[in-house]
């Protein structure tokens, strides 16, 4: 015969020591935080990439408005199956991203420690702060600017 707990009005069971649920809630906690990274890694490493092979492409064209078509039609294309995630706008921000990192600078040490909102937002910074530093080393003689 099977044992059924009394269907009791109120009737929790046996008390359960308050360790066990804090243990029990912290590897909870930890699992959904490793989770999170873990996506919020791939989604950003996805991203850069998405920028770079852009990158490649408006580079292969030569001209810029070569760039703003390729960038309006595979934002709408994009759009159209996966979200305005990929709205013109945000490609344009994936480029910047690529920009924004030297050519041989780890990727994936940035993403564990930004989202890729943050990494979006930064990007134009990078870029001007570099640009800053470029006109600062040829106003003052040192090594090429490009």
């Amino acid at each position: 015969m099977e044992n059924r707990l009394p269907k009791t009005p109120g009737f929790r069971g046996p008390l359960v020591p308050q360790s066990l649920v804090q243990d029990i809630h912290q590897m909870i906690q930890e699992a959904r935080t490793a989770v999170a990274l873990t996506v919020n890694a791939t989604l950003t490493r996805l991203y850069w990439r998405i920028g770079r092979r852009i990158q490649a492409e408006i580079l292969r064209g030569g001209r810029a408005e070569y760039g703003e078509q390729i960038l309006a039609t595979l934002s709408q294309e994009l759009t159209q199956e996966y979200s305005s995630r990929f709205a013109q706008e945000n490609l344009h921000g994936t480029i910047q991203f690529v920009e924004a990192l030297s050519e041989g600078q780890n990727v994936v040490s940035p993403i564990r420690q930004l989202r890729w909102t943050h990494s979006v937002a930064l990007a134009p910074l990078a870029m001007r702060s570099a640009k800053r530093l470029l006109e600062h080393r040829e106003d003052e003689g040192v090594g090429d600017a490009r």
